[in-house]
């Protein structure tokens, strides 16, 4: 239990499915704004009324999650996932339904808006892969840091995106359509290297968690059949000391039995108590007896000295 407590972490998801469930969701805002040659029509939400669907309980359950998360604070590939997700959408849907009442009666945001929401999401999404790939900056030398560039050459996004990330923090914000792309390409990378990662890591732990299951179940059974063999050795001592007491107390038995027959025999061959015990009232009657006759002996002997020779 305390190995427990120490060594898990409470998630603001309730279980894998749903964790599953969202980052799929998520990645389908990679869908958003398909190149012209791939699609009909001009439309940027060329997803399906269920996809579209599961892409807004997505971003709703990220939202859920954030409340639910201890200070507010969720993974940081989660919450620029979401944070992503919702500026291709809201970008999107804006583009498809620019008039009231087409979707819901959502007004359009105006550019500047969506620009801002890109530009917030992808300097959130650098900065904060680019601070997740070393614990420290100037671990690898005390004398100077690494920047950002370095970090994310290093984490294979693209140098592009650092420098956007560089005009939306300190310069002019970049246009709408570099912000898509790079929010698309943040977006995919996520995908590749956290939602993909984890699943895949997800995979191996329940392989090795079983490998050890497995592991334990053959040394359980191996243990238990040791203690059942161990428990019938007892057991089978015991019958046997068990039965070796009972043989003497038969043994016994039949000693004492055999004593007191030669003992009632030899009493009825006296016959002081004629079979009726020793408590019997022949047994006074025959101790009286025997306490006359010696008085009778001395008599009998004058008599035969008095006589005539």
């Amino acid at each position: 239990q305390n190995i427990l407590r120490s060594d898990t972490k409470q998630t603001p998801w309730s279980c894998i499915d749903e964790f599953d469930s969202v980052g799929s969701g998520l990645l389908l805002a990679t869908s958003l704004f398909p190149p012209p040659s791939s699609v009909s029509d001009d439309r940027c939400c060329p997803l399906t009324a269920e996809e579209r669907s599961e892409l807004e309980y997505a971003i709703n359950m990220a939202a859920v999650w954030r409340d639910r998360a201890e200070g507010g604070r969720l993974p940081h590939s989660v919450e620029t996932s979401a944070a992503l997700a919702a500026a291709l959408l809201e970008d999107a849907v804006a583009h498809d339904y620019p008039l009231t009442g087409d979707d819901g009666g959502a007004s359009r945001p105006s550019e500047l808006s969506l620009r801002l929401s890109y530009s917030s999401a992808v300097v959130r999404a650098t900065n904060g892969l680019a601070d997740a790939s070393i614990a420290n900056r100037a671990s690898k030398s005390p004398r100077y840091g690494i920047s950002v560039a370095a970090l994310c050459e290093r984490l294979g996004i693209p140098g592009w995106i650092v420098d956007m990330r560089h005009d939306a923090a300190h310069n002019e914000l970049p246009s709408l359509p570099s912000l898509r792309l790079a929010a698309k390409t943040l977006l995919a990378f996520l995908g590749d290297r956290y939602w993909a990662e984890m699943s895949r890591l997800r995979g191996d732990v329940m392989t090795k968690a079983l490998g050890i299951l497995d592991t334990y179940k053959a040394s359980a059974k191996a243990v238990a059949v040791e203690e059942s063999a161990r428990v019938a050795s007892q057991i089978a001592k015991a019958e046997i000391r068990k039965a070796a007491r009972k043989e003497q107390r038969e043994k016994k038995k039949k000693q004492d039995e055999k004593q007191t027959s030669d003992n009632d025999g030899e009493e009825s061959s006296d016959g002081e108590l004629f079979g009726f015990g020793q408590y019997s009232i022949f047994a006074d009657i025959k101790k009286r007896t025997s306490k006359k006759r010696p008085r009778e002996e001395p008599a009998a002997a004058e008599g035969a000295e008095g006589a005539p020779a």
